[in-house]
């Protein structure tokens, strides 16, 4: 039965069929149920709720307001209705979605003259972002689990990190830190906060209902339990007034009278005031005692107060429980942490933004320092670094800059020194080398003069023999100058487009006619095979390998060289291979030193050269030997790239 006020109530008609003298009657027993009106957010009721009932929604963020004949009979929620329906104009169906003032409205046709108007706040904008965080923490886990499982899969041990990994880490665990003591230490303060509410409210609550006692009960010389069924009558109007229970103790900590006395009717809480309460007001003399107290598992606060009447006269003690409402605590409490969260949520990933820019950015100098420091080679020009900022890494790049210039300066002096030790130990090589012949020429120009002093009547076979030994040594003399000639004045390197497999040929057609010596040449394919090097110096190594070859196999007869040419890695491997003496173990740490020679004559300056100018050109030179089966001799050269 819907008569438009709040209540609901029901008709039940129950039909039974009797059979009195022979005659059929139908006789119908009606029954009504109505609803018995229980004032809401009155302290006790919110304990009595069966928590195993599941309500199938949550409807607290909603508003409505029932209008009969079209004006306006009751309202609920934060939504402030307008007393007549017109006011939102006219409505072309029985169900109509509408936006008005924030709010989203569902006006509904109940029946003839009722109507109902149901209303939500549209979400905000932290309400829109929410799934945003909710991804961003999903999926934040998600990659946190597959990095996890990425590189600790067997050992766990932890990932060294590079520096702006570091930064990038340090930033977003500040933010992430600061989060959660922030958003700790904020609900503490919230819930503080709604506990100094509660604790004013009901301090407020309390003397209010102490004034209205005074007005009704300030002449009474003492209450006693006779009177409670009027007391009740009072305290239960006033409950209504503050919305709280009101509970009345006599001076001994009875219970005189109660608001709600069912519930201690029922037995649920003790007719007896709180020990504690009664102490602190009787022994201690407190005006106001508000404390945490708790049934079960429930907890509230509740305010004691003495009441005295005109006489100042102490005849009670006043009881308010105040129940706050848990609800409406955890709501708040809740929609403070997705508001944080939220909020945190962008910041985070805002975070996240900034910690590669500035990681980055950061970096860079430092990435750009560590290319260049790489790329620093002695003896050739360092770049030097360009910054404008007057901080940490300027100065690091002004120390970086000045560096290269002492680099330079040094590689300059080192350079000097080390040609001018060279040039030291190669005239005394060459000084010594010039010595060595002098010393017989000079004993066999005395031998000569001696001989033509004595009118020796051998002198003219004397002086052939002199003239070849003058020759001999002559040619020796013109052989070291040559060499040091060479070495002294061996121009720098062009390096060019050169055809490696042609350099080869040419240089085995050159010696392919020597005695009792076979050369193989197998190149990996007969077609250019282009390096960047000089060409002339090319030829003048070649030359000079397969020179010392054919003397390392000097007379024995059946020589081989074998040359071949493979390619590997972006690289051309040519390996000269010699049946020769080979070279011994004590020999080999010297073999590419500048005055280092194994034959009876020259300076030893042939593989210090060719060694100069692989390295030039960008290559490695390197050899095997092993007694009685020869020599290799490999060359590893860069394939020449067009940029």
């Amino acid at each position: 039965m819907n008569d438009g006020s709040e209540e609901i109530n029901y008709l039940a008609i129950l039909p039974f069929s009797t059979n009195f003298k022979n005659q059929r009657n139908t006789v119908n027993i009606f029954i009504e149920i109505n609803s018995k009106f229980v004032p809401r957010g009155v302290g006790y009721p919110e304990l009595l709720v069966d928590k195993s009932i599941e309500f199938p929604s949550d409807y607290s963020g909603y508003s409505y307001g029932f209008y009969v004949n079209g004006e306006l009979a009751k309202n609920v929620g934060k939504y402030y209705y307008s007393i007549y329906l017109d006011t939102y104009g006219k409505f072309n169906s029985d169900f109509v979605y509408f936006d008005r003032n924030g709010f989203n409205h569902l006006y509904y046709k109940v029946g003839n003259g009722y109507s109902l108007i149901i209303s939500k706040k549209n979400p905000d904008l932290l309400v829109k972002v929410a799934p945003f965080s909710y991804l961003f923490i999903f999926f934040g886990l998600c990659a946190m689990l597959f990095w996890g499982i990425i590189h600790f899969p067997r050992h766990f041990q932890f990932v060294p990190l590079n520096f702006k990994s570091r930064i990038q880490l340090y930033v977003i665990s500040i933010i992430v830190v600061s989060f959660i003591f922030i958003g700790i230490f904020s609900l503490l303060y919230l819930i503080k906060l709604n506990k100094t509410k509660n604790i004013e409210n009901l301090s407020e609550k309390g003397h209010s209902v102490l004034v209205e006692m005074e007005h009704n009960l300030a002449s009474e010389k003492v209450l006693t339990f006779d009177m409670s069924g009027y007391l009740n009558g009072l305290l239960n109007k006033w409950s209504f007034v503050f919305f709280t229970d009101i509970n009345l103790y006599d001076l001994n900590g009875n219970l005189i009278a109660s608001s709600r006395p069912q519930i201690f009717d029922d037995g649920l809480i003790s007719k007896k005031m709180n020990s504690v309460a009664f102490n602190q007001l009787n022994f201690s003399n407190k005006t106001l005692l508000i404390q945490d107290e708790k049934i079960g598992n429930y907890k509230f606060l509740s305010a004691y107060l003495p009441f005295r009447n005109n006489q100042n006269k102490l005849i009670a003690y006043l009881n308010l429980p105040y129940f706050a409402k848990q609800g409406e605590l955890k709501q708040e409490i809740s929609t403070f942490l997705i508001a944080f969260t939220n909020i945190y949520i962008l910041l985070i990933a805002l975070a996240v933004l900034v910690a590669l820019i500035i990681g980055n950015h950061i970096t860079r100098p430092l990435q750009l320092i560590k290319n260049k420091i790489s790329n620093l080679k002695l003896g050739k020009p360092g770049e030097k670094i360009e910054w404008h900022h007057e901080d940490e890494i300027g100065g690091l790049i002004v120390e970086y800059n000045r560096m290269i210039d002492k680099l330079a300066e040094s590689a300059l002096l080192l350079s000097k020194s080390e040609r001018e030790s060279a040039w030291r130990e190669m005239a005394k090589q060459v000084a010594h080398e010039i010595k060595n012949p002098l010393t017989p020429m000079k004993l066999s120009v005395q031998y000569l003069q001696k001989a033509w002093d004595d009118k020796a009547p051998d002198w003219g076979g004397r002086l052939k023999h002199f003239t070849t030994t003058i020759v001999e040594q002559i040619d020796t003399l013109s052989e070291i100058a040559s060499e040091f000639s060479d070495f002294a004045k061996m121009p720098q390197g062009k390096n060019g487009k050169t055809d490696l497999w042609e350099v080869l040929v040419n240089v085995v057609e050159l010696y392919k006619e020597s005695p009792d010596v076979t050369f193989t040449f197998h190149p990996e394919e007969k077609q250019p095979l282009y390096v960047l090097a000089d060409k002339k110096q090319l030829l003048r190594v070649f030359n000079n390998l397969i020179k010392n070859s054919l003397q390392a196999i000097g007379n024995a007869g059946n020589g081989l060289i074998e040359i071949s040419v493979k390619e590997k890695e972006n690289q051309f491997l040519i390996s000269i291979h010699d049946n020769g003496s080979g070279i011994a173990r004590e020999q080999r740490g010297k073999i590419f030193s500048p005055n280092f020679t194994t034959k009876s004559g020259g300076m030893g300056l042939g593989l210090a050269i060719v060694k100069s100018i692989i390295t030039d050109a960008g290559g490695e030179i390197w050899f095997e030997s092993k007694p009685g089966d020869g020599t290799w001799f490999f060359i590893s050269l860069p394939q020449y790239k067009k940029d």
